[in-house]
This record gives C-alpha cells, structure tokens and sequence, in this order.
C-alpha cells in the first residue's frame, strides 16, 4: 500500500492548503529527488559538487517529510523515516548552517525520539554549530550527558528570547506559550527561506510547525490542552510515544 493509499480516512493537519495540493508537492518533490539521488549513482556529479548535491538532497527529504505531516501521515511511519534525513542533515552542516534548521533538527529529534545512533549524530553537529545558542542547549539536555548550557545566549532573539521567558519565568507556561505561537512566532521567522512560501505558486510551502516549541512542551510535561487547535502548533507530535 502506497503513501497516499495509507492517507485515506486520515486528516489533514495544516490549515492554508488542501490535500490535493500536499499530494501535488509530495509527488513533485519525490521526482526531484529521485532524479539526484540517480544521476549520483550514476557518477555524474563532479566530486567538488558532491557535496552541495547532498546538501539539497537532504533538504529536499526533509521538505517531504514536513509536508506529509502536514497532509496527515502517520507518525509512526514518519518516526522510521526522520533519522537518516535528520543524519544527512547533521553529517552536511558548517558554519554557513542557519540556527532555525539546526532548532528544527534538534527539536524533530526529540519529538520522535529517535535512536541513540541518531541523536549522538545530530547532538554532536548542533553542539559544534549551534553558536552556543541557549534554545539549541535546552532542547539537547533532555537527554542525558548534555553541555551546560546555563551561560549561552539566546541567539536569535526575536523570537526565542519570548520562549525561553516563558520555560524560566511563567507560572502560565501553556497559556503563554498559546500568545507567542499567535503573536510572535510567524513574524519572528520573516527572513527565513520559508517565510510567507504559502504565498507563492512556485509550489515551496510544506508547512508551518513550531516543532521546537512541541519539544519544550514535552520535555517539561506541560498541560499543551489549549494549543491543541493552534495553527502552527504540533500538538500530536508533542504527545508522540515511539512504538517498542
């Protein structure tokens, strides 16, 4: 049984587009990838490009993978897919790396607990590129043997200086959390690549999840009710328990 055979009776879960479109999106980016992924095997890249090839491969997988949660997959399938793109990712990361792919990475990786193998890759890489950043170091302690991270700063201030408030300071974490996902959240990303994609009809929108905020709400167990109906708001995915 294919994909989208797997998707019926499911629902979607993003709120700006429709299945047909995600179906559309999904089947494009596959035929992209497949295409790479052949013409590597084939030797046809010269080794100096290798690398960038890679790159885009693994944001191309990830970019699939976003936007089959968003249509509605199911997360056990998607928790066996995540860890090889989550490595690619992490394996092709440098000091050109922005800070919201590696929050996104780490977050993901808590959210679907993933594999020591997996985490030990992704932790090793956030911890050499992730500028010290203090949300990067929060997210990577809520599992054992994490840096102390107490000193590092908050990177990018607008708008994880607002979320790290709320984790140290609110005695109304959900509810805040709840303002912040509304208010602050979108805005806060306006120049990141997948700003205002749902936009354009160049077909670049996966989805909009605030994976790193579901992470915080799972690592400190906090009552997430309230934002169950929260547009950018994994709720699910806060609540993901991988199958033994």
């Amino acid at each position: 049984m294919g994909f989208f055979d797997r998707l019926k009776g499911r629902q979607i879960r993003d709120q700006l587009k429709n299945e047909a479109y995600f179906r559309k999106y999904i089947q494009q980016q596959e035929k992209r990838i497949d295409h790479f992924t052949n013409t590597m095997k084939q030797g046809q890249i010269p080794k100096e490009r290798l690398y960038l090839v890679e790159i885009f491969l693994a944001e191309l997988k990830s970019s699939v993978l976003t936007a089959k949660y968003s249509m509605g997959a199911d997360l056990n399938d998607l928790s066996k897919e995540w860890p090889e793109v989550l490595c690619m990712m992490a394996k092709n990361w440098d000091n050109t790396v922005g800070l919201v792919e590696i929050i996104n990475a780490v977050a993901l990786a808590v959210l679907y607990e993933v594999d020591d193998t997996t985490w030990n890759t992704v932790s090793k890489a956030a911890y050499q590129y992730g500028q010290k950043d203090w949300l990067v170091g929060f997210l990577l302690s809520s599992r054992e043997g994490g840096q102390d991270y107490l000193t590092w700063k908050v990177r990018m201030k607008n708008p994880y200086q607002t979320l790290r408030n709320i984790i140290e300071t609110s005695p109304q974490k959900a509810e805040d959390i709840k303002a912040y996902l509304e208010k602050k959240w979108y805005k806060g990303h306006y120049d990141v690549a997948w700003y205002d994609t749902h936009k354009s009809n160049q077909m670049t929108y996966y989805g909009y999840w605030s994976n790193e905020t579901a992470a915080v709400v799972k690592i400190l167990g906090i009552d997430d009710s309230c934002l169950k109906d929260q547009q950018f708001y994994p709720y699910d995915l806060a609540h993901f328990k991988k199958e033994l």
